[in-house]
């Protein structure tokens, strides 16, 4: 059994340090250097950086599975408040428009 640990400085830097979990993981599965680069997407090119922004984006699915689309467009915005660059917020509230 193996353990992994990196430290992150602030909720801002949580995906950084996933970044760096992902790839150990990786190394020690047996993955060479160039496949981890290869295929690599930070976490940060892929999903929000406010850690609030990506809850919001959690929770909203909850009420749009329940038929309660209102409650979830108003997540949706509150998501986009956050992080106006939130391309998968944009898109839902799109597709709830």
């Amino acid at each position: 059994m193996r353990a992994y640990t990196e430290r992150s400085y602030g909720e801002d830097h949580i995906l950084d340090a996933l970044d760096v979990l992902s790839k150990d993981i990786l190394e020690a599965l047996g993955e060479s250097f160039y496949q981890i680069h290869q295929a690599e997407k930070s976490l940060s090119q892929v999903t929000t950086r406010p850690l609030s922004a990506s809850q919001q984006y959690a929770e909203r699915s909850s009420p749009w599975r329940r038929g309660k689309y209102q409650d979830a467009v108003t997540l949706f915005k509150a998501a986009i408040s956050v992080d106006p660059d939130f391309a998968r917020e944009h898109a839902a509230l799109g597709n709830a428009y």
